[in-house]
């Protein structure tokens, strides 16, 4: 039965890839790679190496049938996220079954879960050392810059590394992390890792185009915090709310905040400078968010206390903080909700275009998909308008049922408070409501005025 399945797939696809490829190749030509994702993220419907090796070479048949000299570009994730059933009997048949010069694995999450190690190092295929930095490309200051200084060389001179023919990044998102991308692509210059203090300093030249010690020594305490571990799951502002949040605040907290004010101390000299009212916006936003944990959990105490003085005023406060977040971040335009709308909106080519484009946009970075959709809020993002107008309204709706609950006397119905959020969050996908696509406010005094109102002791 499996080798009949296989076999018909094989058949089957030569006559597809034939029928397309000449017109593809006619109008863009080739350099003979192709890419074929095999199982990302599901299981094959049976773990028999003879079944997996004759559905590799099905695969491979298809590519040489409409290219003879095709090479086979594949991700190595199903051997990270599939771990239970690619087992070394069940890789080993599916990647012997394919001659090693035409077939290259990616090996997708080097910075955090290498599998080369697991595999064999793809059990003599060639391989590249990626790096996955930026899931749904998210709104938060992350990376593993010691760990990729330090694991990709170490790679490079292991014996066990096979035939290790590269580097690469294999992004969701390049928008907000760009000293990571800009410090993985230099590696491939290096042959022995960086002197990362050194680095950082020369990093932060560049950055704003001249040199200035608390913008060094900020960087400094950037590369010691967010750019050290692996990525947090972010703040609560984005998180769907619920009683069972048990986030715990960042322990690089006195680092960040140090950061922030040292690049506030460059303001005189760098506030016209783009690249610097980004990271200033940046760092002031991850450090409010940031807030948002240790003022849920004053929420949480005072609802599990029946306290409804100190509920209230920890609402309060916990709300302020995310319409400060949207204050400041409607002063720079990579942080803008309307921008992302109007340029989904503006490739309709009538109304009816428009509006659907216009739903797409807004239900990838909320719902990823219907309403009880396991993706929500994968692809988040910390934006101007989204904070405001989605997240904020979300924890309204929380701590008003909260606060019903508490007077009430009775507990909370969870499971009827996610339903009413759901049905509201796929009702919000598909407004119309327009918000600003050009920012508004001055990223310096808005950063310094937070700074002061949330950090008195400094």
């Amino acid at each position: 039965m499996d080798d009949n399945l296989s076999r018909s797939a094989g058949s089957a696809l030569p006559t597809l890839w034939s029928s397309v490829s000449p017109t593809q190749t006619e109008l863009y030509g080739t350099n003979h790679l192709y890419a074929a994702d095999t199982f990302i993220e599901m299981s094959p419907p049976s773990d028999e190496p003879a079944f997996l090796a004759n559905m590799a070479k099905a695969l491979y048949r298809t590519m040489t049938a409409a290219d003879p000299e095709a090479i086979w570009f594949m991700q190595g994730w199903i051997f990270y996220n599939n771990r239970k059933f690619w087992r070394e009997p069940q890789a080993k048949a599916f990647l012997d079954a394919v001659p090693n010069d035409r077939m290259v694995l990616l090996d997708l999450f080097c910075d955090e879960n290498p599998v080369w190690k697991e595999t064999k190092a793809f059990h003599g295929k060639p391989w590249i050392w990626c790096i996955l930095q930026n899931f749904g490309n998210v709104v938060q200051l992350h990376g593993r810059l010691p760990r990729v200084n330090q694991d990709l060389f170490a790679a490079r001179s292991d014996p066990a590394c096979g035939t290790l023919e590269g580097i690469g990044v294999i992004q969701e998102g390049l928008g907000y992390n760009p000293v990571a991308f800009d410090f993985m692509l230099e590696m491939t210059w290096r042959g022995q890792p960086a002197d990362l203090d050194e680095w950082i300093q020369h990093y932060a030249h560049r950055r704003y185009g001249r040199r200035i010690t608390e913008a060094e020594q900020a960087w400094k305490l950037l590369m010691e915090s967010a750019y050290t571990g692996a990525a947090r799951r972010g703040s609560l502002t984005w998180k769907r709310p619920s009683l069972q949040e048990n986030m715990e605040p960042s322990k690089n907290q006195d680092k960040l905040v140090h950061a922030w004010k040292l690049l506030l101390d460059c303001s005189d000299e760098l506030a016209d400078v783009d690249t610097y009212q980004y990271d200033l916006t940046h760092i002031t936003r991850e450090n409010l968010s940031i807030l948002t944990i240790p003022h849920y959990q004053k929420v949480i105490r005072a609802y599990e206390g029946k306290d409804r003085p100190i509920f209230t005023k920890a609402v309060k406060e916990f709300k302020e903080i995310l319409l400060d977040l949207d204050t400041l971040l409607a002063a720079q335009e990579e942080f803008l909700l309307g921008k992302w709308l109007e340029d989904a909106k503006r490739w309709g080519t009538n109304e009816e275009e428009k509006r659907l484009y216009e739903w797409n946009a807004r239900n990838v970075i909320t719902l990823w998909g219907g309403a009880e959709s396991r993706l929500h809020d994968y692809a988040r993002k910390e934006w101007s308008g989204l904070l405001k107008d989605f997240y904020l309204y979300r924890w309204n709706l929380f701590f008003d049922r909260l606060g019903q609950a508490l007077d009430g006397e009775k507990p909370l119905d969870e499971e009827a408070f996610q339903k009413e959020i759901q049905r509201w969050e796929e009702q919000w996908t598909h407004q119309t409501t327009m918000y600003p696509t050009r920012s508004r406010g001055d990223t310096v005094d808005l950063s310094r005025r937070f700074f002061q109102k949330y950090n008195q002791k400094q």
